[in-house]
């Protein structure tokens, strides 16, 4: 029941979200009940789960974040230093939740029988709200002071934003198809599942998600040696693209470059903040009062460059940088399923800042625990 309501708030997605301090400090209901469960899983294994060798480059990358923070902390003020802190706090959270986890797993053999319920569960509702949100509620723009993207007619869910509903529904698709045969349910509503969720994923005309799911699904059948179903999933894709509605609106223009030269300037503004600072760069994550001074980009915006990797290149350096991917490699080796949730978020983050959301984060918590 636990893991119920735990997804349950997850699926709330920005409705779960409390701010304080004029919307500069954010958290979620989720992460209340999640850091109650980190305790407990603390209280019960104090330090065992950091003796695993196979986890270690896992809580290198947050102490990697530590210090660049700490060798920054005097070139910033008290507001900025505490803004940054959080996001510090929040990003070693995920990443040690994922090694009290993975711990926790190996030692209940059964956790997968509690966990793939949940993730169905969040499934569902995810399905459910996201079709209502498609048909009632199309046009974002009214919220744009609060700095959202002025999406419009684009599937973006309860959580507000395309690159990121795309990324979520792109982990669900590949956990209902890497899970196909394990599922006790119809062969029908397998199938009519995987239906909805590529519908929802075309209807975010998210470019990057695209790319990423392709990329995954050529790996994925490649390793298990079903080439046809490479052209298969080539031509229905094309296919797809051609009879997805497309109204009004630049958002839902497949062949739009203004986000294209969005994504340039912004990879030359992240080179060039990092070359000041190289190897440790300019402090996790500081990005929010740098921007801000220089910039007139929406709140949403300013904590995170358009790629992930970007993103802790500049704010903790080559060695931050490092032990993220060191971090990814770990994560990818968990087990068969885990691989392609990596590759798919790997590849995302290239273009949008996915693999350090929050949501996303959770997500990986469980998915890649759920062999």
């Amino acid at each position: 029941m636990f893991y119920f309501f735990l997804f349950f708030l997850f699926s709330l997605g920005q409705i779960g979200r409390i701010s304080i301090m004029e919307y500069q400090i954010n958290f979620y209901l989720y992460e209340i009940l999640l850091f109650a469960f980190t305790v407990f899983l603390f209280t019960k294994f104090r330090f065992q789960p950091f003796l695993n060798k196979k986890i270690k480059w896992l809580y290198y990358f947050p102490l990697s974040l530590i210090l660049s923070f700490l060798v920054t902390f005097y070139q910033y003020n008290q507001i900025e230093n505490l803004t940054a802190l959080l996001y510090l706090i929040r990003t070693s959270f995920y990443f040690i939740s994922i090694i009290y986890l993975y711990h926790y797993a190996n030692k209940q053999k059964d956790l997968e029988e509690y966990i793939k319920p949940g993730l169905i569960f969040f499934t569902l509702i995810t399905l459910l709200t996201s079709f209502i949100q498609y048909f009632l509620y199309p046009n974002l723009r009214n919220l744009t002071y609060l700095g959202w993207d002025p999406h419009l007619f684009r599937i973006f869910g309860v959580f507000l934003d395309t690159s990121i509903a795309s990324a979520i529904f792109g982990l669900i698709l590949i956990f209902l198809i890497v899970n196909y045969k394990k599922f006790t349910f119809s062969i029908f509503s397998r199938v009519l599942l995987i239906i909805s969720f590529v519908t929802l994923s075309l209807l975010t005309y998210s470019r990057g998600f695209y790319i990423s799911i392709l990329i995954t699904l050529f790996i994925y059948f490649l390793f298990q040696k079903k080439l046809k179903f490479i052209l298969v999933v080539l031509f229905l894709f094309g296919f797809a693209l051609f009879v997805i509605p497309k109204p009004f609106g630049e958002g839902v223009n497949l062949l739009r470059t203004y986000s294209i030269e969005a994504r340039v300037k912004d990879y030359q503004e992240g080179i060039s903040v990092w070359k000041t600072k190289p190897i440790f760069g300019i402090g996790y994550n500081q990005l929010k009062s740098i921007r801000i001074q220089s910039s007139n980009v929406p709140a949403h915006s300013t904590s995170a460059y358009q790629s992930s990797f970007l993103t802790v290149l500049v704010t903790s350096g080559v060695i931050g940088l490092s032990m993220f991917l060191l971090a990814l490699w770990r994560l990818y080796s968990f087990n068969l399923s885990a691989r392609y949730y990596v590759i798919f978020l790997s590849v995302f983050s290239l273009m949008d800042n996915i693999l350090l959301h929050p949501y996303i984060l959770f997500l990986l918590l469980f998915l890649v625990n759920d062999s």
